[in-house]
């Protein structure tokens, strides 16, 4: 696991995986999961390996701008990322 952010507005806990789990496919890759505000129901999944796929750690809800801020955090080597994830209804 990444990070994970409680939103208060709507009750909802989004869950950030940040490994590639290639040792472990029960569990899915580069992906965001999205529970009910306890935790116990999972409601969604959504991959983000497409453009979050190096090290993606941190996730942030914007109901201001109608989005979730990931970020892919590299290494020395190569520039880490901020990624902005638009969401309707959000």
């Amino acid at each position: 696991m990444g990070d994970l952010c409680y939103d208060p507005v709507s009750d909802y806990l989004w869950v950030i995986d940040s490994n590639s789990n290639k040792d472990k496919p029960q569990y899915l890759p580069y992906t965001l999961y999205l529970f009910n505000g306890d935790g116990s129901k999972l409601l969604n999944t959504y991959y983000i390996g497409d453009f979050a796929n190096w090290n993606p750690e941190a996730v942030c809800v914007d109901h201001k701008n109608g989005c979730i801020w990931i970020g892919d955090d590299c290494d020395s080597g190569n520039p880490s990322w901020l990624h902005k994830v638009e969401f309707s209804n959000l």
